[in-house]
Formats: C-alpha cells, sequence, structure tokens
C-alpha cells in the first residue's frame, strides 16, 4: 500500500519575515534596512510569496505599496509561523 506524500509548500520563513515587515513598516525600503536585506531582494522576496500563495498581498500605486484586502489574514498567519519557529530554535 502506497503512502500519499504530503506536498511541501514553497514559501520560505524568509519570505514570510520579508512579508511581515513590509506590512508593519509599509515599505521595502524600511523593510530592507530592518532586515539588512537589499530593497531588490526584499522587492523579489515578496514578489515570490505573491506567487507562491497566487494572490497580491499589496497594490501598488506608484513607489507607494498599499495593503490589499488579502494581506491581514496572511500577516496573522505568518506571524505565527514566525513565532513557532523561533521557539523550535529554543529546544
Amino acid at each position: 500500500m502506497k503512502k500519499s506524500v504530503q506536498t511541501v509548500p514553497k514559501i520560505t520563513l524568509k519570505q514570510l519575515a520579508v512579508f511581515v515587515s513590509i506590512y508593519q513598516t509599509g515599505s521595502t525600503s524600511r523593510a530592507s534596512e530592518e532586515l539588512h536585506l537589499s530593497q531588490s531582494a526584499v522587492s523579489s522576496s515578496l514578489t515570490e510569496l505573491e506567487s507562491r500563495l497566487q494572490m497580491p498581498l499589496f497594490e501598488r500605486v506608484g513607489r507607494r505599496l498599499n495593503q490589499h484586502p488579502n494581506a491581514h489574514p496572511i500577516y496573522i498567519q505568518a506571524q505565527a509561523i514566525l513565532g513557532q519557529s523561533l521557539t523550535l530554535e529554543h529546544y
């Protein structure tokens, strides 16, 4: 009897941390400063996360990012996942 292999999501903790930082700071440049990453790396990480989730998290208006209605529930989950990963590191 074959066991079904559970598909592992390709979302990374880094992508979630980048998203949370952008959500909290309101900008990729401030998130890049907070996370000590280039702005390009932060933008790429957000784009990849939105692609993996198949939904927008921010609406781009010129150079500004406005939270999309999808963002809040993802933010709550991302914070929980990041918190759990920190708890695992302390074992």
